[in-house]
Parts: structure tokens; C-alpha cells; sequence
């Protein structure tokens, strides 16, 4: 989704195998299948270069997302990780100027 200067990516429940060989930069990432090890390759975030990433997640769920392998290739970009099980509900907004507004119902 697009607006202004500003994107989200919606990967779904992507796995790497099927992740797109090129595509755009966009500003948020909301990661692939909870967070899992099988999604959101090194490659994959290297074309997006998402500045924050959302995760949706449940609170000490039975397959151990996200994984650590995840948050590791996302703090190797830089990238700000919001996380459903550790901020409750996450809104993001994006204006014309492509700024990314957040909220969280947990505040940080």
C-alpha cells in the first residue's frame, strides 16, 4: 500500500522460497508468518529496507515466534521492530511525506 512517499508491505504469510526476486523499497514491513525462521530472508529485507517492522505475534505462543534468526537480520539493518506481543495493538499511519506515525497500545 502506497501513499504519498510512504509504503506497507503486507508479506502475508510469505515463505522465502516465494519472496519476490525484486521489489520495492517501502517504509514498514509487516512481517511475514508471525516472525518465523522461514520467512523475510537476508535478500528479501535487503530490497525492502523497511524502517520499521510490525509483528504480529501472540504472547508466549507454542512455535516460538518471532524467531531469533528474525530479529537478528532486523537489527542488522537498523530496523525498528514493534512486536504485538510486547506493545498490544500497533496503529501506523503515514502521511503524504511519507513520515511514519505509531501507535502503540503498550507505550515503549
Amino acid at each position: 500500500v502506497s501513499y504519498g512517499e510512504g509504503s506497507v508491505l503486507f508479506a502475508g504469510d510469505l515463505p522465502m522460497a516465494c519472496e519476490p526476486k525484486a521489489i520495492a523499497p517501502c517504509s514498514v514491513l509487516k512481517v511475514a508468518h508471525h516472525g518465523s525462521d522461514t520467512s523475510t530472508s537476508h535478500r528479501f529485507l535487503a530490497q525492502t529496507r523497511p524502517t520499521l517492522a510490525v509483528i504480529s505475534v501472540g504472547e508466549r505462543n507454542r512455535y516460538g515466534h518471532p524467531s531469533g534468526e528474525l530479529l537478528a537480520r532486523l537489527e542488522k539493518l537498523g530496523c525498528k521492530v514493534l512486536r504485538t506481543d510486547r506493545h498490544g495493538a500497533i496503529t501506523v499511519d503515514i502521511d503524504q511525506s511519507g513520515n511514519v506515525l505509531v501507535n502503540t497500545y503498550y507505550p515503549e
